[in-house]
């Protein structure tokens, strides 16, 4: 049985008509399921958690990047396939796996090209693309041997699928090697108005990140804070459903 998570925001009216073609293409195919729909005071995680113990074959996603980071934790708990019907903004992970928008993933659904791949640990909150600090007093200690820290501004990811964001530097890391990636950018002059980030890439296990007052770091787009950050990797513990098109 499939089970489909539908995120809140998929209510408004401009995604209705696109709801409505992913749900007849779905009938089409064979692969309707039961719709969970995400609301305030309703844990998708346990629902989750309940329906594979009923039986539930895959996990999709109707919704986008912050959907994923919501339910993450429980399919990666129940060892479930985890499908996504990218809807509205904020689509980066979908892209990577190869996945377009709307009604068209469905036909990757059914095909059902599955592979295993690593997820982070942000302080024992599992991410899937990376994590990325912009702080000038913060430190990077990688497996507990060696210190990186910036004498001007600069930034730092923890990346496991992909750089983060637009403003991320270089290509996507291999979510299937068993490390996650940290890149330390610092920025240097490239001409006489702009800057450029120039990257130093360190393949880690686990890491921390420390500064002597609060840090805000994105975590799969999320903003978090704390004092500190551990981070680590779980080698090959999330199963994807992927298209022809994945960028690993």
């Amino acid at each position: 049985m499939y089970l489909y998570i539908y995120d809140e925001f998929i209510q408004d009216k401009r995604y209705l008509r696109d709801i409505a073609l992913v749900e007849n293409r779905l009938t089409d195919l064979g692969i309707a399921g039961k719709i969970i729909r995400m609301a305030l005071f309703r844990q998708a995680g346990e629902q989750i958690r309940d329906e594979a113990r009923r039986g539930a074959s895959t996990v999709v996603v109707v919704g986008n990047d912050r959907t994923v980071c919501q339910i993450l934790d429980a399919v990666a708990d129940v060892d479930l396939p985890l499908g996504l019907i990218p809807i509205g903004p904020n689509n980066r992970l979908a892209k990577m796996l190869g996945i377009p928008e709307g009604v068209a993933a469905c036909d990757i659904l059914s095909a059902r090209m599955i592979e295993r791949v690593d997820t982070g640990l942000l302080n024992g909150k599992r991410f899937v693309t990376g994590v990325r600090v912009d702080h000038p007093e913060a430190t990077l200690t990688c497996e507990g041997q060696y210190t990186v820290s910036f004498d001007a501004g600069g930034q730092i990811e923890i990346c496991n699928f992909t750089p983060i964001d637009g403003e991320s530097v270089g290509a996507p890391s291999d979510p299937r090697d068993g490390m996650l990636e940290a890149r330390v950018a610092v920025s240097k002059r490239s001409g006489f108005f702009s800057h450029k980030l120039h990257a130093t890439k360190l393949p880690v296990r686990f890491a921390s990140i420390d500064a002597p007052s609060m840090i805000s770091a994105f975590c799969d787009g999320q903003l978090v804070q704390s004092k500190r950050f551990e981070i680590s990797v779980e080698p090959l513990r999330l199963k994807v459903i992927t298209g022809r098109e994945r960028m690993f």
